[in-house]
Protein backbone atom coordinates (compact mmCIF):
# COMPACT_ATOMS: atom_id res chain seq x y z
CA UNK A 1 0.00 0.00 0.00
CA UNK A 2 0.96 3.61 -0.68
CA UNK A 3 0.19 6.22 1.51
CA UNK A 4 0.73 9.65 0.59
CA UNK A 5 0.31 12.21 2.65
CA UNK A 6 1.19 16.56 3.61
CA UNK A 7 0.07 19.78 2.45
CA UNK A 8 -0.37 22.14 0.10
CA UNK A 9 -0.64 26.15 -0.28
CA UNK A 10 -3.09 27.44 -2.93
CA UNK A 11 -2.99 31.52 -4.04
CA UNK A 12 -5.38 33.06 -1.81
CA UNK A 13 -7.56 34.01 -4.78
CA UNK A 14 -8.30 30.41 -5.96
CA UNK A 15 -9.34 29.02 -2.52
CA UNK A 16 -13.34 30.17 -3.54
CA UNK A 17 -13.42 28.67 -6.05
CA UNK A 18 -11.14 25.74 -4.75
CA UNK A 19 -13.75 24.91 -2.15
CA UNK A 20 -16.61 25.22 -4.14
CA UNK A 21 -14.70 22.40 -6.16
CA UNK A 22 -13.24 19.87 -3.28
CA UNK A 23 -16.35 17.87 -2.65
CA UNK A 24 -17.28 16.44 -5.55
CA UNK A 25 -13.34 16.38 -6.56
CA UNK A 26 -12.89 14.21 -3.33
CA UNK A 27 -15.66 11.61 -3.86
CA UNK A 28 -14.86 11.25 -6.86
CA UNK A 29 -11.42 10.15 -6.25
CA UNK A 30 -12.85 7.73 -3.19
CA UNK A 31 -14.39 5.34 -6.45
CA UNK A 32 -11.07 4.94 -8.11
CA UNK A 33 -10.03 1.65 -8.34
CA UNK A 34 -7.47 0.89 -5.59
CA UNK A 35 -8.48 3.58 -3.58
CA UNK A 36 -8.52 2.70 0.18
CA UNK A 37 -9.14 6.52 1.60
CA UNK A 38 -8.79 10.07 -0.27
CA UNK A 39 -9.06 13.73 1.74
CA UNK A 40 -8.16 16.79 0.93
CA UNK A 41 -9.38 19.40 3.11
CA UNK A 42 -8.82 23.43 3.84
CA UNK A 43 -7.30 23.77 6.83
CA UNK A 44 -6.71 27.74 6.46
CA UNK A 45 -8.75 29.62 3.71
CA UNK A 46 -6.50 32.97 4.23
CA UNK A 47 -3.05 31.34 3.78
CA UNK A 48 -4.40 28.87 0.89
CA UNK A 49 -3.26 25.48 3.33
CA UNK A 50 -4.67 22.45 2.02
CA UNK A 51 -4.45 18.69 4.29
CA UNK A 52 -3.77 15.91 1.86
CA UNK A 53 -3.82 11.95 2.68
CA UNK A 54 -3.92 9.34 0.24
CA UNK A 55 -3.80 5.61 0.59
CA UNK A 56 -3.74 3.42 -2.68
CA UNK A 57 -3.62 -0.47 -2.97
CA UNK A 58 -0.23 -0.10 -5.08
CA UNK A 59 2.16 2.78 -7.38
CA UNK A 60 0.04 1.40 -10.16
CA UNK A 61 -3.75 2.43 -8.92
CA UNK A 62 -2.19 5.66 -8.06
CA UNK A 63 -0.78 5.80 -11.38
CA UNK A 64 -3.88 4.88 -13.20
CA UNK A 65 -6.11 7.56 -11.35
CA UNK A 66 -3.61 10.45 -12.31
CA UNK A 67 -4.25 9.31 -15.87
CA UNK A 68 -8.17 10.19 -15.19
CA UNK A 69 -9.58 13.05 -16.90
CA UNK A 70 -11.11 14.20 -14.29
CA UNK A 71 -7.78 14.66 -12.13
CA UNK A 72 -6.66 15.57 -15.20
CA UNK A 73 -9.28 18.70 -15.54
CA UNK A 74 -8.96 19.52 -11.63
CA UNK A 75 -4.83 19.77 -11.94
CA UNK A 76 -5.33 21.81 -15.08
CA UNK A 77 -7.82 24.08 -12.94
CA UNK A 78 -5.79 24.18 -9.99
CA UNK A 79 -2.45 23.13 -10.52
CA UNK A 80 -1.31 26.40 -11.72
CA UNK A 81 -2.29 28.00 -8.10
CA UNK A 82 0.08 25.82 -6.14
CA UNK A 83 2.23 27.98 -4.71
CA UNK A 84 4.38 25.05 -2.34
CA UNK A 85 3.70 21.55 -1.74
CA UNK A 86 5.28 19.34 0.82
CA UNK A 87 3.85 16.03 0.07
CA UNK A 88 5.69 12.40 0.84
CA UNK A 89 5.02 9.24 -0.34
CA UNK A 90 5.50 6.26 1.74
CA UNK A 91 5.75 2.53 0.66
CA UNK A 92 3.23 0.93 3.48
CA UNK A 93 2.72 -2.43 2.17
CA UNK A 94 4.89 -4.36 5.34
CA UNK A 95 3.04 -1.82 8.41
CA UNK A 96 1.30 -3.50 10.50
CA UNK A 97 -1.96 -2.44 11.81
CA UNK A 98 -2.72 -1.31 15.27
CA UNK A 99 -4.05 -3.73 17.00
CA UNK A 100 -7.95 -4.33 18.00
CA UNK A 101 -9.02 -2.73 21.15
Amino acid sequence: MILACGKVIFRSDAVKALEASLLAYVKECRKSDGCHRFSMAIEDKSTGEVAVCEIWESDEAMAEHLKKPFVKDFIAKFGPAITTADLQRYDISTARAAPSA
